[in-house]
């Protein structure tokens, strides 16, 4: 019985850093720009206005992109800076929550962010955006088919 223990116990000791240190990818997280696909680089540079717009490469997929988007290009406003993103499901909706502000010492003028599906615990069916804890809309939602 004392060697059954001692054995279930190693096995234990054993799994416990092997389970730990696995890297799984995580549901929402950023990326540099830098370093995106091809074709989010052609859709953030095709962009004319500030805003948060929402990116897939097809109507089914289970990966989009967030792009919060505070670069002035017509020099007709102030940037706006973003920060404190993070989201939340809650009865079967993703709810993705940011800060905006134009102070730059708040937040960047652009994040980049990959909603992976498959990577949630839980499933939704949609999407809400909450700036400053207040509902607000996607500046555009675009799904470019790849297909020739």
């Amino acid at each position: 019985m004392k060697r059954m223990i001692l054995l279930l116990l190693s096995v234990i000791m054993i799994s416990i850093p092997l389970g730990c240190s696995v890297q799984s990818q995580q549901p929402f997280s950023k990326m540099e720009i830098t370093k995106a696909d091809q074709n989010i680089k052609q859709f953030i540079a095709q962009i004319q206005d500030k805003g948060v717009y929402l990116f897939g490469d097809q109507l089914d997929s289970d990966q989009y992109y967030v792009l919060l988007d505070g670069v002035d290009r017509n020099n007709n406003d102030e940037h706006s800076y973003f920060s404190n993103v993070y989201t939340e499901i809650k009865d079967g909706t993703l709810n993705i929550f940011y800060s905006q502000s134009t102070q730059s010492q708040n937040g960047d003028k652009q994040l980049l962010f990959k909603i992976d599906k498959k990577q949630f615990n839980d499933d939704y069916d949609n999407i809400k955006l909450f700036k400053n804890n207040k509902g607000t809309a996607f500046t555009s939602i675009v799904v470019q088919n790849n297909t020739p």
